[in-house]
């Protein structure tokens, strides 16, 4: 009989105590799941943010192969000024540097300004971006053959 009661008592006793550690193991492993669904929250949010802005700063032209380039510009050319003029391009065109690199490409339909022109290539001062205009500061030239005047 004092065995038997022995036994009951061990077992009341790891019973009483066992689920109240299962418990605490299982509210801390539900503790460390919200945790990490919380910083996986705020990562995803991170990734979104930064997933705008670059939609926001992507630009229209694309950087193009260094092969696609055009035969040099001489640089010794007299630049000409002509009067303010927005031109379109007719058809997709590199847009290049004084050495003739291939810096850029427009594609059809693309608006620019510019002020100048020099050896069958006009130089671009300006684009419009969303219905802005925005100032170009390299020295980039299209060929005159590929764009008209608005």
């Amino acid at each position: 009989m004092i065995k038997i009661l022995a036994i009951l008592l061990i077992s009341t006793y790891l019973y009483s105590n066992t689920p109240t550690q299962i418990e605490k193991l299982i509210l801390k492993q539900q503790q460390d799941i919200a945790k990490l669904e919380y910083e996986i929250t705020q990562v995803k949010e991170q990734m979104l943010i930064l997933y705008e802005r670059h939609n926001q700063i992507k630009p229209k032209f694309s950087i193009i192969r260094q092969s696609d380039a055009l035969k040099k510009i001489p640089s010794n050319s007299k630049l000409k000024k002509l009067k303010p003029s927005t031109f379109k391009l007719i058809h997709d065109a590199n847009i290049v540097n004084l050495s003739g690199v291939a810096k850029r490409q427009f594609n059809k339909n693309e608006v620019f300004t510019s002020t100048s022109a020099r050896d069958g290539f006009i130089k671009i001062s300006g684009r419009f971006e969303n219905s802005k205009w925005i100032s170009v500061k390299q020295d980039l030239y299209v060929s005159a053959k590929a764009c008209k005047k608005r």
